[in-house]
């Protein structure tokens, strides 16, 4: 039995009658050495990736490349994220590269967050560092979660620790394909397939625990309301939200010479200066 199923099954015993369904889980073909296995393991990126990698509930699943499940800006892998940003879905370079946001609209997203600078926690963005003591606390969170283990994206002004961590997501991991003959032929999520990966972008968050989510797009802000609801009952989690324009829209219309570019990297700026300020006081210590 796949993982995906065994761990459905797992939450229904927690939720349900859990001797009872123990009992009947050979009935079900569900070995009880299959459901420990299960519980011993941590939830990680890692883990979310191999559970979900031969995912087939949606049509989609058999049709894509690959599946492509997350990626940092700045291309250094963290184990935490300050900021996690949801688009849809795999566009055509995504699905054969396996990465996110690589197409012309994640290079805009991409290019409009180094716009938005500067980055870092600590520091103006001239190398002036703003409060001492909160980078020392910041330090000894880093310290203690273990994540000088992994290469630090440091701030090119004052050579610090403190650049924000910004991981990018999808409502699904596969290309939602329209089939058409010519041009990206892309197409928004259904609601079917968006419901099916959630548990997957669910887990993703936290893992990554970010102090804010970001929703790019209708279709992504559509389910914001649902992913936080889940974080919050489920996972006993709370996360700041807002949402932005999916780069998209901006690609198409000018990309970075659009007049529409301006506003969208102030619109992002704004979502960096309010981590920087959620850190520095302390009201989120992920």
């Amino acid at each position: 039995m796949h993982t995906l199923q065994l761990k459905e099954y797992l939450h229904k015993c927690i939720l349900g009658n859990i001797t009872k369904n123990v009992q009947n889980s050979r009935e079900e073909g569900i070995s009880l050495m299959a459901l420990a296995r299960v519980v011993r393991q941590p939830l990680t990126m890692a883990s979310i990736e191999r559970d979900w990698s031969g995912c087939r509930k949606c049509a989609i699943g058999s049709k894509c490349q690959h599946h492509v499940f997350w990626g940092f800006v700045g291309d250094v892998v963290f184990t935490k994220a300050d900021i996690v940003i949801i688009g849809e879905g795999p566009g055509k370079v995504e699905d054969v590269r396996g990465e996110t946001f690589r197409g012309p609209a994640g290079k805009l997203l991409r290019q409009a967050i180094e716009d938005a600078g500067p980055q870092c926690l600590y520091c103006d963005g001239e190398g002036s560092v703003v409060d001492e003591e909160s980078k020392d606390i910041r330090l000894e969170m880093m310290y203690g979660a273990g994540i000088f283990m992994l290469p630090l994206k440091t701030c090119p002004k004052c050579a610090g620790y403190g650049s924000t961590r910004i991981c990018l997501l999808n409502l699904l991991v596969c290309r939602p394909y329209a089939g058409k003959p010519q041009g990206a032929g892309n197409r928004p999520p259904t609601v079917g397939e968006a419901m099916n990966c959630l548990p997957r972008l669910v887990d993703s968050i936290q893992v990554l625990n970010p102090a804010i989510i970001v929703a790019a797009g209708k279709e992504a802000a559509d389910f914001l309301p649902l992913i936080r609801e889940r974080l919050n009952n489920d996972r006993g989690m709370f996360c700041y939200a807002c949402k932005i324009t999916h780069p998209s829209a901006i690609a198409r219309n000018g990309g970075v010479k659009s007049p529409l570019y301006p506003k969208y990297v102030e619109s992002i700026r704004e979502i960096l200066k309010f981590n920087k300020e959620v850190k520095q006081k302390g009201y989120y210590s992920g």
